[in-house]
């Protein structure tokens, strides 16, 4: 496919989910059936067979739709993303895993693959690296962001997270200082006695 038919196709779905945004879901549908004529096998037109079989409760075959759309050379961030959430929704965590790293290799600061990614390691225990991953998506906010309701559940249970990591590393590094100190402590009491 050729980068002009690419960015046609791009454009189609593009206004195709404006149209939906706005109320007009027969255009969009319209948008959307010439897409897939142009292009069947489009990552973008198979994410969005995917998400209508994902509406549908079809896991299995959106997983398929979105593997498929997945293969390509330099696979778009959306499939990536869509993919692993539902490899995660089937119960799959180390395929939701691998999906996720795959996504942030393509796009380091994706919010929400960030947001994810820490999600899977926090629910497996890795505390440390779920802590590392969710200050990363923390960090990558804009000054004064004011988050979508839907996304204040998973940037409070970041924001935990990252201050329960901070104070098991502050409580770490007392608790080994704690030798240092009464070491310290016993030779500045013999240095006055000795005066």
């Amino acid at each position: 496919m050729s980068s002009s038919d690419d960015e046609q196709i791009r454009a189609l779905i593009a206004a195709a989910r404006e149209h939906a945004e706005r109320g007009r879901p027969q255009e969009a549908e319209r948008l959307m059936r010439m897409a897939a004529a142009q292009a069947p096998s489009h990552p973008l037109v198979l994410n969005q067979h995917a998400l209508r079989a994902l509406h549908a409760g079809h896991l299995a075959n959106a997983v398929a739709l979105l593997e498929k759309a997945a293969r390509g050379t330099a696979p778009d961030p959306e499939v990536l993303f869509n993919l692993a959430t539902v490899q995660r929704r089937l119960g799959r965590d180390d395929d939701a895993a691998a999906t996720f790293d795959k996504l942030l290799d393509i796009d380091p600061a994706n919010l929400s693959g960030l947001l994810e990614r820490a999600a899977l390691e926090d629910a497996k225990g890795e505390t440390r690296a779920a802590a590392m991953r969710y200050r990363m998506a923390l960090q990558s906010l804009p000054p004064g962001f004011q988050p979508p309701p839907w996304l204040e559940t998973q940037l409070r249970r970041a924001r935990d997270v990252v201050e329960a990591n901070n104070r098991a590393l502050e409580a770490h590094i007392e608790d080994g200082l704690k030798p240092l100190r009464a070491q310290f402590q016993h030779k500045i009491g013999r240095g006055i006695d000795g005066l």
